[in-house]
């Protein structure tokens, strides 16, 4: 979440007012392709050592994934003094007493939201940069200090799990969020990784499998699943509850579609189409390895989900291969098997695509995009750092 965003929009005061318009002034120059003029206002904003947005916005323009990671590791030991400084030395240690431990209240405390912001962006780079074993540790960090994950990193931290080889704890994190009794966060997040369970799923779980887990997490079930025990029946049962959770995601592997190369700044829904982009950011050469492709491609029940059938109401023509049809360019929401069906739609598609057009564009008007490009290499020299004094 933005910082201009909930509470933090209504209740300010965590750095100075000056340091605040410096960086609101640097954003907006970022926003405008213009990071060179930007580079100025953040080195005022951070003058005040309280305002790691500041040095997140840094991360961003800087010239290579070494400076920016140098740049955030250093932004997060800030971070963590401030905290100590803030809420004790012993604010990070597990411990029963609330008023010594703060682990579990990251984020409900808005002096703790700058230094998520910062291990979130520092998720981003590591991915950026392939270092997927450092992207898992940092996210794990997250999820111990947060549980409720209100950043949304399990979104992402199974993916990073299994890129650095770690397919045990994948699952065990995946099937942590998935089976969960009451509905409430797992221990640590989903991170207490115990050993994972290889037995197929029964009726009774199968019923209890909800439709709001993020298909990122039932992707990695699926993944994980198959990647340790082969095409079993529980590796089949995460793969169709999978494509019933957000069958965008198969739509694009199985279609062959070239793998995304950025995330959407677009809004985005649970389980959306915007989901399924940035999911396959992450993943989705792991699902076009010539073994997993052909297993997905192989079960039936899968097809139900991905295989499209006109939105025209009376025609019930199906695709017979995945991709098949053409979507709604505007809200992706229809699929038409010719343009005849589609323009005799637009009378009654109109009213919804429209709806969700504005949707869209009333989201991106309340929310910021940060951009990515970066420059002036002079500016950000001193920004190096020991990865193995890091998180």
């Amino acid at each position: 979440m933005h910082r201009k965003m909930g509470a933090e929009a209504w209740m300010p005061g965590l750095i100075t007012k000056e340091s605040q318009q410096n960086l609101d002034t640097a954003e907006k120059l970022c926003r405008a392709q213009r990071p060179a003029e930007a580079l100025p206002y953040l080195e005022k904003a951070m003058e005040d050592p309280r305002n790691l947005d500041a040095w997140i916005q840094l991360a961003f323009l800087a010239p290579d994934l070494t400076k920016s990671t140098g740049i955030l590791v250093n932004a997060e030991r800030q971070g963590k003094r401030l905290l100590k400084q803030e809420f004790g030395q012993r604010c990070f240690d597990e411990h029963p007493d609330p008023m010594i431990s703060r682990v579990g209240q990251f984020w409900s405390l808005l002096q703790t939201r700058p230094y998520m912001r910062t291990l979130q962006a520092l998720v981003r780079i590591h991915q950026e940069n392939k270092r997927f074993d450092l992207a898992a540790k940092v996210g794990i960090e997250m999820l111990r200090l947060c549980p409720n994950d209100n950043m949304s990193v399990r979104e992402g931290l199974g993916t990073c799990l299994l890129k650095a080889n770690r397919d045990a704890d994948a699952l065990s994190f995946a099937q942590a969020w998935i089976h969960r009794e009451d509905g409430t966060s797992p221990p640590k997040g989903g991170c207490a990784f115990t050993p994972p369970s290889s037995a197929p799923l029964t009726k009774a779980q199968l019923d209890k499998l909800s439709s709001c887990v993020e298909g990122a997490i039932a992707y990695t079930a699926a993944l994980a699943s198959f990647r340790l025990y082969g095409d079993t029946k529980l590796a089949r049962q995460y793969l169709i509850y999978a494509a019933s959770v957000n069958h965008n995601v198969l739509l694009k592997v199985l279609g062959r579609v070239a793998q995304p190369k950025s995330l959407v700044s677009t809004p985005r829904q649970p389980n959306s189409t915007e989901a399924a982009h940035d999911y396959l950011w992450k993943a989705q050469d792991l699902w076009m390895e010539e073994k997993v492709w052909n297993w997905a491609d192989g079960v039936p029940e899968v097809k139900a989900h991905v295989l499209k059938e006109c939105s025209r109401a009376g025609c019930s023509v199906r695709e017979r291969k995945v991709a098949q049809f053409k979507r709604c360019g505007s809200c992706h929401k229809a699929w038409y098997c010719g343009t005849a069906c589609q323009k005799e739609h637009w009378k009654t598609h109109k009213t919804e695509c429209q709806q969700h057009t504005a949707y869209k564009k009333m989201y991106r008007m309340i929310t910021t995009k940060e951009t990515n490009t970066g420059m002036l290499d002079e500016f950000l020299q001193g920004a190096s750092v020991d990865m193995s004094q890091s998180i």
